[in-house]
């Protein structure tokens, strides 16, 4: 998570709101795998594999949601690169 905080540094503040939401989520994910090692010498209780499914469902699913973001920002971005080698090479004609 560092790593895509670090990447997305400059991003606006609603992208930054956003990647604070997905670090939340997978803490709280990661918290619920803290206990299982343990809980697995013992009788398996259904209610933490329930809660650790929903947690991963949640940040499956909010990565998903930041991957369309991310392909849309660089579909975006080729279009204009293209448009701007259009005029460069009209310009130099």
């Amino acid at each position: 998570m560092a790593d895509v905080t670090r990447l997305h540094a400059d991003d606006s503040a609603a992208e930054l709101v956003d990647l604070t939401r997905l670090e939340n989520q997978w803490a709280a994910a990661r918290s619920l795998l803290n206990p299982v090692g343990a809980a697995l010498a013992t009788v398996p209780d259904p209610l933490p594999a329930t809660q650790l499914s929903a947690a991963s469902e949640a940040v499956g699913s909010h990565i998903d949601t930041l991957i369309a973001r991310e392909d849309a920002d660089a579909d975006a971005r080729q279009a204009e690169l293209f448009l701007t080698g259009t005029r460069l090479a009209w310009a130099s004609s």
